[in-house]
């Protein structure tokens, strides 16, 4: 069964990125920045790498994005973006620890 199929829902996923946006948790606040454009903060993919700038820092996003991840089925980020599988990306940055 895939990841995605555990999805909580969109509005518990916006809930959880107000939280990474109001606290981050590595300390670094992603403003919108990455690989030289600007991702509007509220499109899928700026919640996106929000929460993941919260986890892992900016300066340890490109790695993340760049590494397949079991759980994401051997995909990486950035791979699941681009085949648009965001729901399975969002139920595993979810069930990440904090």
């Amino acid at each position: 069964m895939p990841l995605e199929d555990f999805y909580s829902g969109d509005e518990r996923w916006h809930e959880f990125v107000s939280a990474h946006r109001e606290y981050p948790l590595s300390g670094d606040a992603f403003d919108g920045r990455w690989n030289g454009k600007t991702i509007p903060l509220e499109s899928a993919i700026g919640e996106i790498l929000l929460v993941a700038v919260s986890y892992f820092g900016f300066s340890n996003l490109a790695a993340w994005m760049n590494t397949p991840i079991d759980e994401l089925e051997s995909h990486s980020p950035s791979s699941c973006i681009e085949m648009h599988l965001l729901e399975r990306l969002r139920t595993y940055l979810m069930q990440l620890p904090c």
